[in-house]
């Protein structure tokens, strides 16, 4: 599992930066509205900063599903795109207007994130018998 967390996190961390130096060129590919260009830059940025600790999420969902945890791999999945996510654009929007919509993703990445670490150690705790390390 180390490993996975070590190329999740630096495949994450190139892909991030590759897509973060060329994030102009990547939205000119689908905007030439000046207006909408420049909110769509600021935006993808936003949203580009939980891309290296992504494949961290990925990992416990991955571990969660092979450890025979399909429910809780369920509900951490869910909670990213559902439970977490609509809540926290409502939440968010109410308290920051549209900047708080683009962070919404990068919230509900971050709680998924940490969902996904605490069931996988909630489960390795009962797997065996209280130990986690």
């Amino acid at each position: 599992m180390k490993s996975a967390f070590i190329f999740s996190t630096v495949l994450g961390i190139i892909l991030t930066l590759i897509c973060y130096l060329f994030t102009n060129q990547i939205v000119s590919v689908f905007l030439t509205d000046q207006s909408a260009f420049d909110y769509a830059v600021q935006f993808a940025r936003v949203l580009l900063c939980t891309g290296p600790a992504f494949g961290i999420y990925y990992v416990f969902t991955n571990a969660l599903q092979a450890m025979g945890a399909a429910k809780a791999s369920l509900v951490v999945n869910v909670s990213r795109q559902g439970l977490v996510y609509i809540p926290a654009l409502f939440i968010l929007n109410a308290l920051f207007g549209i900047t708080g919509l683009v962070w919404a993703q990068p919230a509900a990445d971050v709680i998924s994130i940490i969902m996904g670490i605490i069931m996988y150690l909630l489960l390795m705790k009962k797997n065996t018998g209280g130990q986690l390390f």
